[in-house]
């Protein structure tokens, strides 16, 4: 009963039983979890307070982006352009010819060729389990020593970022109204929680 105890209490010791099983799992669909995500129709109940349709994140989430003016825009724009960036950067004759000299410095010092540290990365010899872990066998770790090592000497990141730079600046000079949309919506957000905090 004390391992259960301790358990069920995070780890705390000298807490009553019935302490415990206040702490334990609810598994009703009512605790914790319900107030986050919400019950179906909401209007049920926890410690007293009733819980509003959709749950208290829910609520809160709509609170604080109430007045955005485009959300998904908000949300994805960046990541969309970064995405694009990035692969426009590959592509780039200066970095596939840094990638290749960083490849060779990889084979030099006894190891795979690699199209880039990304392919490195996700070498499916390293048997990457579903919680994205390695085995980290002696070949992986020497594998990543190569990999910076050769970054160093070849200035492989160094290259990858002035690419990069160039191409940001000249894509938000192109898009700055998209740009400058996100951080309104942005801006309001940051504005809402604010409030919220009572700032």
């Amino acid at each position: 009963m004390g391992d259960a105890v301790g358990r069920r209490t995070g780890g705390r010791r000298g807490g009553s039983a019935q302490e415990a099983l206040q702490g334990a799992p609810d598994h009703t669909g009512r605790g914790p979890r319900a107030v986050r995500r919400g019950a179906r129709g909401g209007g049920f109940k926890v410690k007293g307070r009733t819980v509003p349709k959709g749950g208290c994140h829910f609520r809160s989430s709509r609170r604080l982006r109430a007045d955005v003016k485009d959300e998904q825009h908000m949300n994805g724009y960046v990541m969309e352009r970064r995405a694009a960036l990035d692969e426009a950067v590959a592509k780039n004759p200066r970095m596939r010819r840094a990638l290749d000299t960083w490849a060779d410095c990889v084979v030099e010092k006894g190891f795979k060729r690699y199209a880039s540290p990304e392919a490195a990365f996700r070498d499916k010899a390293w048997g990457r389990g579903g919680d994205g872990r390695t085995t980290r066998t002696r070949r992986e770790r020497d594998t990543a020593v190569a990999d910076i090592e050769c970054k160093r000497e070849h200035n492989t990141a160094g290259v990858w970022w002035a690419i990069a730079a160039e191409k940001q600046r000249r894509d938000i000079s192109r898009r700055q109204a998209s740009y400058d949309a996100v951080r309104a919506d942005l801006d309001r957000v940051r504005a809402a929680v604010r409030r919220a905090l009572g700032e």
